[in-house]
């Protein structure tokens, strides 16, 4: 696979994980049993609610990802693309762990 097919996966990959992130962070906000800890991340939250939250993210991560596909003949910008891809993809593991201890919790007691 190119570098620039390997990044447009990776792309996908981390447009995917970051709403999943997302989605999971929202559902533990949302239950009380975290808060976000990104300060700026937070702040949002609280001034704009879920969907204002969700379109800073999202603003964010594809500003990034704009800037990792301009260079995407750099092998920089592919393994970056690629690191950032699986940094969030064992995030969002983390979140289904926790989920799943948040559900076996839930109905155990």
């Amino acid at each position: 696979m190119s570098g620039p097919r390997k990044l447009k996966a990776a792309i996908a990959g981390l447009v995917a994980f970051n709403l999943l992130d997302w989605g999971f962070t929202w559902f533990w906000i949302r239950e009380e049993v975290t808060t976000e800890v990104n300060p700026m991340m937070d702040s949002m939250m609280l001034f704009s609610g879920p969907w204002g939250f969700l379109a800073a993210k999202m603003a964010l991560i594809l500003l990034g990802c704009l800037l990792l596909w301009r260079n995407r003949q750099s092998e920089f910008a592919v393994k970056a693309g690629s690191t950032l891809s699986l940094v969030y993809a064992l995030l969002v593991g983390l979140h289904v762990g926790a989920a799943l201890q948040y559900l076996l919790h839930f109905y155990a007691g």
